[in-house]
């Protein structure tokens, strides 16, 4: 069976996967390449995850990086087309991230920001 902790490579937590994901794309964007082997991997556990619905189209339908110039070369080509691809896969991560960063908030962070967003200074001089 395969296991992700057999690529050392792979970072242990969502937001670091999301991140060298989004970074590999944006390196095969500027005409670079990624590592397939990490790429299908992240990507295998991203398509099973209850995030596959947020994932960026691309991460969807890319298998491969064959498959991620193709979709690359339609967003943009030509002069300064490295800038647009970039910007695209920026934006098409946004609900992603925003999902990622939901989730690694533990239940109470939000309780307790709005409780200390109540605090001014002089509840705090009171308090003392």
């Amino acid at each position: 069976m395969f296991s992700l902790s057999s690529h050392p490579e792979i970072p242990d937590t969502s937001i670091k996967k999301a991140l060298l994901m989004q970074d590999m794309l944006i390196a095969v964007a500027q005409n670079g390449s990624l590592d397939e082997s990490v790429y299908s991997s992240i990507r295998r556990e991203f398509m099973n995850s209850d995030a596959e619905s947020l994932l960026p189209e691309i991460i969807k339908t890319c298998r491969d990086q064959g498959s991620v110039w193709g979709y690359l070369k339609k967003v943009s080509s030509g002069n300064g087309s490295w800038a647009v691809r970039r910007d695209h896969i920026y934006d098409s991560f946004k609900p992603f991230w925003d999902h990622l960063e939901k989730e690694s908030q533990s239940p109470s962070d939000e309780n307790i920001s709005e409780s200390i967003s109540s605090f001014d200074a002089n509840e705090v001089y009171n308090a003392w």
